[in-house]
């Protein structure tokens, strides 16, 4: 054979090679890397109002569509589906309703996500929409039309995904799908026994403490610094304002949760750091989008009061009496302008405020 021929073919493998085990990250709808990226799922389309990682985030002008397998979304899992390069991916999906099942999965944490990730860095969707992804297809599909709902992606570092998969844990997440690469390599799940256990029988949390936590920063420019939490069914706390408000963040919450099924919690108003909820029925607006709180799949936070330390939180949780059984989490960015954002937000409907103590 042509020696010149055998050194292009060469060349040619050792660059895929390289191109697809590089570290993954976010993506916004020009495909470029980001740190992170938040959109909300507009009711009745495939479409969502965004907010990508930047100096100063805004939602973007147009609704970005999640269709395509080259756009935001579909950047994430194309490779996954392509054979050449599906060997190299790590991928762990989890949802409490996976795709093709008829009905959620009765008395299971309500926990919603994919991690991705070759040999280094990764990325990691955590939502809200049911019965999505679909892993087990032969190409992406976007999240159906219909509710609203939430989808964050945050760019995770390799180093913190065995603490971010102990984290996970307490919240005895539904795993539908998983793949480790191969061959097997010291990166691959298989060999990462944080990542490997989730991938296991179910082995809820019995013991305490019953709530963990971590942080990390998300890679890339403008990275935000990340709170993840993880509550175990046995802590049978509300989260937000046993937890997040007054022990992790210290700071004052907004809740928008789905308070219509069974007995709700009143706004916390006792503590240091109240916790206050959008009255239940109430409908916001979304950028220029209006959401009713029935068509909406998703629980947020959002810091109370403007700050260099204030967040926005993304969770499964919601403020009724019997959700402090359910196992739950929340992960919140510390990004003030993203507070702005969803403070605006929280605040175009009524919300059950705690008396003034001045």
């Amino acid at each position: 054979m042509n020696l010149r021929l055998v050194y292009i073919q060469i060349l040619l493998l050792w660059c895929v090679t390289i191109v697809h085990t590089a570290p993954l990250q976010c993506k916004n709808a020009a495909k470029a890397d980001i740190s992170w990226a938040v959109f909300y799922v507009v009711p009745q389309k495939q479409a969502a109002r965004a907010i990508y990682a930047a100096p100063a985030p805004a939602w973007e002008q147009q609704e970005v569509d999640l269709t395509p397998v080259d756009g935001a979304l579909g950047e994430l899992f194309t490779p996954f589906f392509t054979a050449q390069t599906k060997p190299t991916y790590n991928l762990i999906a989890y949802s409490n309703f996976p795709p093709l099942f008829r009905a959620p999965v009765s008395k299971s944490s309500p926990a919603k996500g994919v991690l991705g990730y070759t040999d280094g860095n990764g990325w990691w969707l955590v939502h809200s929409i049911e019965q999505w992804p679909d892993m087990t297809g032969t190409a992406f599909t976007a999240p159906a039309a219909g509710s609203a709902g939430l989808i964050v992606c945050l760019s995770i570092p390799f180093t913190s995904l065995k603490e971010w998969a102990t984290v996970l844990n307490f919240e005895d997440p539904v795993v539908y799908y998983y793949h480790s690469s191969t061959p097997p390599a010291a990166t691959s799940i298989g060999n990462i026994k944080e990542l490997n256990d989730l991938t296991k029988k179910s082995s809820p949390v019995v013991y305490p403490p019953f709530v963990k936590s971590m942080t990390f920063t998300t890679v890339g420019a403008s990275g935000a610094l990340t709170t993840f939490v993880g509550k175990a069914a046995k802590a049978f706390i509300d989260i937000y304002s046993k937890h997040l408000a007054n022990k992790v963040l210290k700071q004052s919450l907004i809740v928008w949760s789905d308070q219509t099924k069974g007995a709700k919690l009143a706004s916390y108003c006792s503590g240091k750091y109240k916790v206050e909820n959008v009255k239940p029925g109430q409908t916001i607006k979304v950028d220029s989008v209006d959401v009713k709180r029935s068509e909406d799949t998703s629980n947020w936070a959002v810091s109370k009061d403007a700050g260099a330390t204030a967040v926005f939180c993304t969770s499964d949780a919601v403020r009724t009496t019997a959700w402090k059984t359910v196992p739950g989490g929340a992960v919140c960015l510390q990004q003030q302008q993203l507070q702005t954002l969803f403070s605006a937000v929280a605040n175009t409907a009524e919300i059950e405020k705690c008396p003034s103590s001045g």
